[in-house]
């Protein structure tokens, strides 16, 4: 009879041999960047109403694509306020006829680059569009929210709500 010793060697030297081998790099998560491209911008006020640009860039954090109404572009993100420790919709701009044309998409990865352009009235003036907050200066973050999928209007899809950094609005 065979002693069982040199298979029980085989086994454990095949064992520590599997154990010693690194497993293979797991690639990172890729990470939503919403960020602005200033930390303080100034608002300028002319005949009646706000005036200022947010540049922003977007990185689509999700492995498949993403997608909004078109409207030149996609539909672009709402600008709010940080008002007794609450975020609030300060503005989001009037777009007539949107959604009419083809819906924009963002793949994997891309980046997608724009400025959010505001002009709003002072709140009471019953101009429109109207800054929906009382005051101009404080902490402001944009907020955008874009559809998981090809197809913007897929009620089976789910939404990503990307957050960018706050900032700082400032009248001159």
């Amino acid at each position: 009879m065979r002693s069982p010793c040199p298979l029980l060697l085989l086994f454990l030297q095949l064992a520590a041999m599997g154990a010693c081998r690194r497993p293979p790099p797991v690639p990172p998560p890729l990470t939503p960047v919403f960020r602005t491209d200033s930390a303080v911008y100034g608002v300028t006020l002319r005949a009646g109403y706000y005036n200022t640009t947010i540049r922003f860039t977007y990185t689509n954090p999700v492995r498949t694509v993403l997608s909004s109404d078109g409207c030149h572009g996609p539909w672009p993100p709402a600008l709010e306020k940080l008002v007794a420790g609450e975020w609030a919709v300060a503005y989001h701009p009037v777009l007539p006829l949107c959604g009419m044309e083809p819906p924009f998409r963002l793949a994997p990865g891309a980046t997608h680059r724009a400025a959010l352009g505001v002009t709003a009235s002072p709140r009471g003036s019953g101009r429109i569009p109207e800054l929906r907050v009382d005051s101009l200066a404080g902490t402001y973050r944009l907020r955008w929210i874009l559809r998981v999928g090809p197809h913007p209007r897929d009620p089976t899809e789910v939404w990503v709500v990307a957050v960018s950094n706050s900032f700082q609005l400032v009248e001159r």
